[in-house]
């Protein structure tokens, strides 16, 4: 059978095509299906591995309930540090705010005395 631009056998192939389009989807989605399938049994065979879980030892809970009163204390810890850093910026932004209006009274008393010296020197 001859294949490409004589007669009618392009819509032949086109149809082929089309069919081999399918089974390749189909495949895919079998394939998927599979490894979903296979992902869970492994999950499964491993949760039936695993040995049940016991209590912890008294030693692994003293040192547990250290590390948790630790990491209250570090909170707290963290919780003032950041209180303090609050009124640390305050204070900053109200000292730049004094250190502009000193700046402008300062500028101020400089020209007032400029003008004074002007008028002792005309007088």
């Amino acid at each position: 059978e001859q294949r490409g631009s004589s007669g009618g056998s392009g819509g032949a192939l086109q149809e082929e095509m089309e069919e081999l389009r399918k089974q390749v989807s189909i495949l895919r989605n079998a394939y998927e299906e599979a490894t979903d399938e296979l992902e869970m049994t492994q999950v499964q065979m491993q949760s039936q591995s695993l040995p049940p879980r016991s209590a912890p030892s008294p030693e692994v809970a003293n040192a547990l309930s250290k590390a948790q009163a630790t990491v209250r204390e570090l909170r707290a810890a963290l919780a003032n540090s950041e209180e303090e850093k609050s009124a640390l910026i305050k204070e900053r932004d109200l000292a730049k705010n004094q250190n502009c209006t000193l700046e402008l009274m300062t500028a101020e008393m400089v020209e007032e005395r400029e003008a004074l010296e002007a008028q002792l020197a005309a007088s």
